[in-house]
């Protein structure tokens, strides 16, 4: 409980009456009570409207003692209406106005050395206030610096990658050429190996076509030479097979080349085979590549379409209003024109009545002149 005992200033020097028959009259009232009534009314037994009341250790206004004089006299008809019924309510009341009344006491009697040290911890806030905002700007600079430097190092990404996208382009017009390159070199190497082929069959095809003859002949030969033989005279069984021997060699070692031939063409062939695959699969990759080309290029078409048909509309409607602007001046100028021609009528017939009321007189001035 607070223990308030007011000094008069030196101005008075004494104290109001009524602070005593205050004292007594609560002096009947609980021991617990009887602080708070007695603070209360020691606030309340003065008139501080024209005076300052000093108290231990602290100093207040008159407005500040003028607050307190009215809290103090509400509680205490309050307090004095309950008696000595103290329910939870107002033990709860009672401890929430101790609290607001010490608050409001320790606000408004504020020392000249407590506010100096406030003041004090004010500016301190200010200067780190002052100093979180320049920080701040500091901050700002490095970052909108830092932003510069990104955006030059990513331009110069950007050029590096343009260069690369250069190369890989250069490398791809390289590997295309050398392709066709190496297509037109297998076309040639392949039509000159048909026509050695063609030509080793044809003369193969002629050669045996000969050795058919010649074996046709001599067969011929050997049946006359046989009938006449054994017409003339026996042949031995031994010369016939000698021949037949000499013949079957003669064609088996025809076949053997014959053979030999087949297996070089066949070997040919399976490498036309491989180099046709490569190929083929070359012609594909380049179809789907020409495809996805083809695709791409439609689609920036269509876009450049779009847009193209955007600006259409665009100029379709600025020419559309530029016609009505110049169909507007026309009209006002039409009828600035139609104004100006009645005002032309009119002057000209108000001078033409002037030239006709005066024409005598010129008549004689101009026979004069001549």
């Amino acid at each position: 409980m607070l223990h308030m005992h007011p000094v008069v200033s030196s101005r008075d020097g004494q104290c109001l009456d009524g602070q005593m028959d205050e004292t007594s009259r609560i002096s009947s009232v609980e021991p617990e009570k009887t602080d708070i009534m007695l603070a209360l009314s020691s606030i309340s037994s003065y008139n501080l409207s024209d005076q300052k009341v000093t108290l231990p250790g602290t100093k207040a206004t008159p407005p500040t003692w003028n607050m307190f004089d009215f809290f103090a006299k509400a509680f205490l008809q309050f307090v004095m209406t309950l008696e000595t019924d103290q329910s939870s309510e107002f033990v709860r009341f009672h401890q929430y106005f101790s609290k607001f009344r010490d608050i409001a006491f320790t606000r408004f009697c504020t020392s000249s050395e407590e506010k100096g040290t406030i003041d004090s911890y004010h500016s301190k806030i200010f200067q780190r206030e002052e100093k979180a905002i320049k920080d701040i700007a500091a901050l700002e600079q490095q970052l909108a610096f830092e932003r510069e430097e990104q955006a030059k190092a990513f331009s110069r990404y950007q050029v590096a990658e343009d260069h690369l996208q250069q190369e890989e382009q250069h490398v791809k017009d390289e590997a295309l050429e050398a392709e066709q390159n190496l297509q037109a070199e297998f076309n040639a190497i392949e039509e000159q190996e048909q026509k050695a082929f063609e030509t080793e069959e044809s003369n193969l095809n002629a050669k045996c076509l000969e050795l058919k003859t010649i074996l046709n002949q001599l067969q011929v030969e050997n049946r006359d030479n046989e009938l006449t033989l054994r017409g003339k005279k026996e042949q031995s069984a031994e010369e016939v097979r000698s021949l037949l021997d000499e013949y079957n060699q003669d064609i088996q070692s025809r076949i053997e080349e014959l053979q030999r031939l087949h297996e070089d063409h066949e070997r040919t062939q399976s490498k036309l085979s491989v180099y046709q695959t490569y190929f083929r699969n070359k012609e594909l990759e380049e179809a789907r590549r020409q495809e996805q080309e083809r695709l791409k290029i439609e689609a920036i078409q269509a876009k450049l379409k779009r847009k193209i048909d955007a600006v259409i509309f665009i100029q379709y409607i600025w020419r559309r209003h530029l016609r009505r602007i110049r169909a507007k001046e026309a009209l006002e100028n039409k009828d600035k024109g139609k104004k100006e021609e009645k005002g032309k009528k009119k002057s000209e017939g108000a001078k033409s009545s002037k030239k006709s009321s005066k024409g005598p007189k010129v008549k004689k001035t101009v026979k004069k002149k001549k």
